[in-house]
Formats: structure tokens, sequence, C-alpha cells
């Protein structure tokens, strides 16, 4: 621990900047000048830089955690609602498929008091809102229909 050149000055300054046993590196080097300045300046850079630009640089990574958590969440939820909304399509696509292949079918299926659409196609139309009232409430998206 000396400071006969540059990177053993860089060497007992780190060593003194973790705090291990920076005292005796101070009284050390107090006994070879005979004066207290060596203390005077391994205290101040203790203060500055373990007690000042180490809190600083520790809490700069905290900050930047605290803030890239809120958007890692935030995108972990739309990949849920695009996976919800993937299989609620996949859903509608199989039943259309069979609206479309029953489509004489389900005319004919019709009630003769003429009320309207058949289980199919009222399935399809709960699952199509459904995809939409996904869109709309998981991503914030706002969906418009005719």
């Amino acid at each position: 621990m000396n400071f006969n050149d540059f990177p053993a000055s860089m060497v007992t300054l780190f060593h003194i900047m973790i705090v291990n046993n920076w005292f005796i590196t101070c009284n050390m080097l107090c006994t070879i000048k005979d004066s207290a300045l060596p203390r005077m300046f391994f205290t101040s850079f203790w203060v500055l830089t373990v007690l000042i630009m180490l809190n600083l640089v520790i809490s700069f990574i905290l900050e930047i955690y605290s803030d890239t958590e809120g958007e890692v969440a935030q995108t972990y939820a739309k990949l849920e609602a695009i996976n919800k909304f993937k299989e609620l399509f996949n859903e509608v696509e199989v039943m259309a498929g069979v609206n479309s292949s029953d489509d004489s079918e389900t005319d004919s299926n019709e009630g003769s008091d003429g009320e309207g659409p058949t289980k199919p196609k009222q399935s399809l139309k709960r699952k199509s809102s459904a995809m939409l009232d996904l869109l709309e409430d998981d991503s914030g998206l706002e969906v418009k229909t005719k």
C-alpha cells in the first residue's frame, strides 16, 4: 500500500474505499510522513467516495430497477392479454368453420316463429364480444365496432 506509482495508488484508494482496515493504511502513512495530513486526506476521501458517491450510484441503480419493474409488469400483462385473445380467436375461428359448413342446417333450424339465430351463431357472437371486451380491458385499447 503506497503512492509510488499510479496503479499502486489506485489499489490503495480502492482498499480505502471498500473500508478494508483503512485506518491501518492511514496510520502507516501518518507515521512515515510525521503529519496528520494523510489522516485528513483519507477521511475526506472515505466520506466522498463511500458515503456520497457510492450511495448515489446505488440509488441510481435501484431507481432504474424500480422504473423497469413497472414496465416489465405492464408488458407481461399485455402478453397475457394477447395469449387470451389468440385462444378466443381460435375458438371463434373453429366455430365459424362449423357455422359456414352448417349454414343450410342453421337456416332450417331457425325457430318457426322467426326468433333469430340459433345457438351456434349466438355463441359466436358471445365469443366475438368477449374478444373485444378483452382487448378493451387488458390492453387499454378502445375498439370501435359497427
